[in-house]
């Protein structure tokens, strides 16, 4: 995390870089089992990052958390995480609904970190994965008349 990150950003983002130890090959970090996603899920999207940025114009830091907010989202998260818990939802079958929903507002706006931040080469992959989720919402999730 570079020291020059806006105070606002800088818990949330210590928080990515703490769910991560040494040990993957070829990078020098890899999440641990020991984190909250759901919580980062919550903070990447549209009403954390993305408002952030939307409010004060600080396109340098969403340069800065770019890669990290990439790799969590893209490489990182795993659905089912027995950790994760939301500040929504009253009952377990709850949280794949609302994790699959965040996750696709967090790709909704890292497609827009993306072309905000030069990252336009990574477009078709963040579009395949909304794509994707599309495309099995409704067979996954949809109970006939709920």
């Amino acid at each position: 995390m570079e020291a020059g990150l806006p105070h606002a950003l800088q818990l949330p983002v210590r928080a990515l870089d703490h769910a991560r130890s040494p040990g993957r090959p070829g990078d020098p970090f890899q999440f641990e089992p020991k984190f909250y996603p759901g919580q980062h899920l919550e903070f990447l999207g549209e009403y954390g990052l993305w408002f952030y940025y939307l409010h004060t114009g600080d396109l340098d830091s969403i340069k800065t958390v770019y890669e990290t907010t990439k790799t969590f989202l893209l490489e990182t998260h795993k659905s089912g995480n027995p950790r994760t818990w939301f500040d929504w939802g009253r009952e377990l079958k709850d949280i794949p609904i609302i994790e699959t929903c965040f996750l696709y507002i967090d790709l909704k706006t890292l497609r827009k970190m993306a072309l905000a931040t030069g990252h336009e080469a990574d477009v078709p992959l963040i579009d395949s994965r909304l794509r994707a989720i599309e495309d099995t919402f409704d067979q996954k999730y949809w109970q006939g008349s709920f």
